[in-house]
């Protein structure tokens, strides 16, 4: 909670999409987001009727096309945010890699509304085509990172700052992935990543 509450305080609108909602009211039941979207196919009738009473916009949709986060990174869109944080575990969570898949999807299918899916211990978002500074917390340790190109090859990537840089690199599923990679302490936990074509880091 504590955590969720920094990136909360750090933004002007807050979205929930389906059950995130049931979550937010169990662990922060303080906190009101102007709106919870979604099938509602985990959303709770507690979670829905407490947050239609405080005024918040409370919309079903039904469109099986589209995944609620999609659905809901398209109402930050409406409300005119230039940037959006997803705050939740991703990683695999509860068994549950589809869900890893599909915010994967959706990150790519948003790569130019600037959104970062941060989680407990990790975060990623998508690189478009071009040169990226990125700054990592916590880099005594060396955490672990990695660069994996998303729709296509990517062409060339070149890093800095990291265990193993790559320069005018090719990368593809079924060839390279940089995975298992690392930050360089000595590099205060500055990246640079220049990259041809989509990348999700």
């Amino acid at each position: 909670a504590p955590r969720l509450r920094h990136i909360w305080g750090n933004c002007e609108v807050h979205v929930c999409a389906d059950g995130s909602a049931n979550r937010l009211l169990e662990h922060c039941v303080d906190l009101t987001p102007e709106a919870v979207v979604g099938d509602f196919d985990s959303l709770t009738n507690e979670a829905r009727e407490e947050y239609r009473r405080r005024g918040c916009k409370v919309q079903q949709i039904d469109d099986q096309e589209t995944t609620d986060l999609q659905k809901a990174l398209a109402e930050v869109v409406t409300r005119g945010c230039t940037a959006t944080v997803v705050a939740g575990d991703f990683a695999g969570v509860e068994g549950r890699l589809d869900h890893t898949f599909g915010i994967i999807n959706a990150l790519l299918a948003h790569e130019y509304d600037q959104v970062a899916v941060i989680g407990s211990s990790s975060f990623m978002l998508v690189l478009r085509p071009g040169e990226h500074q990125i700054s990592v917390p916590d880099v005594d340790d060396a955490p672990h990172c990695g660069l994996v190109p998303l729709g296509k090859p990517c062409e060339r990537i070149s890093t800095k700052g990291l265990r193993w840089d790559m320069t005018d690199a090719r990368m593809e599923f079924g060839g390279l992935v940089s995975v298992c990679n690392r930050i360089e302490p000595t590099s205060g936990g500055r990246v640079w990543v220049n990259v041809s074509s989509p990348v999700l880091w």
